[in-house]
């Protein structure tokens, strides 16, 4: 009897784990319904800029791991992520540099982090 494995994403998850399986000679076969692989690691251009759909960094340091991402091309940078809110630039993740807010916003913030009694849906791509 042959063993397949269906994949129904072909971000890094879905990617890695049909790379796993056929390390151990099972087939696969992915399937992801954008128009490329990657999920949140592919990009787009506008007038020949080119933008990341999400931030994405790898802190990876594990051998097997630095093998793979190694084998494509990348710039590697000191990354510097911000967001822009209410009219200013907080660093990236925001809720762990609310320092340059106001007192009042971020008891208000984290009052709200405190009162949420379930985690908020998740957006749809």
């Amino acid at each position: 009897m042959t063993t397949c494995v269906t994949v129904l994403v072909a971000g890094i998850a879905g990617l890695s784990a049909a790379f796993e399986a056929q390390k151990q000679g099972v087939e696969t076969q992915v399937y992801e319904a954008s128009d490329a692989p990657g999920g949140l690691l592919k990009n787009f251009s506008i007038e020949g800029f080119r933008f990341d759909t999400c931030v994405h960094l790898s802190f990876a340091s594990e051998p097997a791991v630095r093998d793979i991402f190694d084998q494509t091309p990348y710039h590697a940078h000191k990354p510097d992520p911000q967001s822009w809110d209410d009219f200013r630039w907080l660093r990236h993740p925001v809720q762990n540099n609310l320092y340059p807010l106001p007192a009042e916003e971020k008891i208000e913030l984290i009052a709200g982090l405190v009162a949420q009694k379930e985690a908020p849906e998740q957006l749809d791509d």
